[in-house]
Parts: C-alpha cells; sequence; structure tokens
C-alpha cells in the first residue's frame, strides 16, 4: 500500500513539475489566466497531493484547481452515469486501484481455473 501510495506521488509530483517548470508561451506570463481544473478523485490522500501544487499552478499558469472526492464505491458507477449523460462537471478524472492482497479471491491465490 505504501508503495503504491509513493508511486501515485512521485507521479503526480512529476507531472506537476513538467508543468510548472515548461515555458509559458510567448503571448504572456499566465496564458491559462481565469481556467479552473475540476478534478475527481475517489481517495482524500490523491486531494492532498494535488492540494500540495494547487497555489503554485494558480501562481505561475493562473490556473485554479478544484478536487472533488467520492468514495471509491460510488465512483465508477457516478462517473459512468455522468459520461453516459453526455456531460461531466470534471475535466480530470483520476481513480486510484485497491490491491486485493490477503483476500480469498481466486484470482489472488493464482489459481485461473
Amino acid at each position: 500500500m505504501r508503495s503504491r501510495f509513493l508511486a501515485i506521488a512521485f507521479a503526480l509530483v512529476g507531472v506537476a513539475a513538467a508543468v510548472l517548470l515548461a515555458r509559458p508561451p510567448a503571448h504572456g506570463a499566465r496564458p491559462y489566466e481565469g481556467q479552473t481544473i475540476r478534478a475527481v478523485v475517489n481517495a482524500e490522500y490523491v486531494k492532498y497531493s494535488l492540494s500540495l501544487i494547487e497555489q503554485d499552478l494558480y501562481d505561475k499558469l493562473g490556473v485554479k484547481l478544484e478536487t472533488e472526492v467520492i468514495p471509491l464505491d460510488a465512483f465508477v458507477s457516478k462517473t459512468l452515469l455522468e459520461f453516459n449523460g453526455g456531460g461531466s462537471p470534471w475535466d480530470l478524472i483520476h481513480p486510484t486501484c485497491r490491491t486485493t492482497a490477503g483476500t480469498s479471491s481466486r484470482w489472488s491465490r493464482g489459481s485461473r481455473n
């Protein structure tokens, strides 16, 4: 679990660093001034990771980040319902996966018959 969290955290920090260190286009220092990115995640720690870069996104690019957390049990059905309805209130959807280690599932024991 900890290694999965670290992998996700490093991936988010890497993406944030790439965005923040990229040169802005010649037409202005904050080309996306006033834009808002609406993200939906299914874990509080992902929301926390995104909150670490919120202020830098706004300072460097003028982008506001709004993050909503939907519990895992409702996440898939709610996001699919929104898309199948012809729209979505979110610009970014970031699901996290839970492991099945320690369960009694036949897949976790290695038997595929």
